[in-house]
């Protein structure tokens, strides 16, 4: 079938090939907006960009550019060519994403630094002041590793519910910075369920190695120096 231009007194153009999705105006744009491709020839053209793009396995780009570039020069002899990948094109709309993302990335990473060293230094200082009740637990006939378990699944249950509203919070406010992210979700489930998993590992670590450390003191020493 054909299709006509602006008038339809103007020849018909026949159609020679339909594109799925087009971004007209940068690589982000929400939606893909109508686009149509018309001849080199044709009069309608004479104002349009002309590009051709061709798709090359990775290996051999760089050959046919060359080629493309030698039958280009061939067919118009008078005109200007210019042979540039793809990926060159797309860098500049890419390249402040990319800013974007390394700086988010950053305080992020800063963020889980920081956080990961508060737990530790918290849960790890709780448990060290109950050094004397674990060795006198152990003295009375207790299992260390019942004692570090019970210490252990008492840190985990606080920090288990900081993580919860924390992962709420984030949630709800990652809504406010969705229009700044490209190509990913302010909820990406794998990157809540890492950082969850790296807190909780965090605390356990913080609350079983006081613990165990608390559980092989001798009681007769600990009540002495009390």
């Amino acid at each position: 079938q054909c299709l006509q231009f602006e008038a339809r007194n103007n020849p018909c153009t026949p159609v020679v090939g339909v594109v799925e999705t087009v971004r007209l105006s940068n690589v982000i744009e929400p939606s893909p907006r109508p686009q149509y491709y018309l001849p080199l020839g044709s009069r309608l053209s004479a104002s349009a960009g002309r590009t051709i793009v061709i798709r090359a396995a990775p290996g051999a780009a760089s050959v046919a550019a060359a080629e493309l570039g030698r039958e280009l020069r061939r067919g118009f002899p008078q005109a200007k060519t210019t042979v540039t990948r793809m990926t060159d094109n797309l860098e500049p709309e890419y390249r402040p994403w990319k800013v974007g993302a390394a700086l988010f990335s950053a305080m992020g990473l800063l963020a889980l630094v920081v956080a990961l060293i508060g737990i530790y230094s918290a849960v790890a200082y709780a448990v060290s002041q109950r050094t004397q009740e674990f060795g006198i637990r152990v003295a009375l006939g207790a299992q260390m590793a019942d004692v570090i378990r019970q210490v252990v699944g008492e840190g985990l249950k606080a920090v288990a519910i900081g993580v919860a509203l924390g992962v709420t919070a984030a949630l709800a406010a990652g809504r406010l910075i969705a229009a700044l992210l490209y190509g990913t979700s302010a909820g990406d489930p794998v990157v809540i369920v890492f950082v969850s998993i790296g807190l909780l590992a965090v605390a356990a670590a913080a609350a079983a190695i006081p613990a165990w450390r608390a559980a092989r003191t001798d009681p007769v020493s600990a009540l002495r120096h009390d």
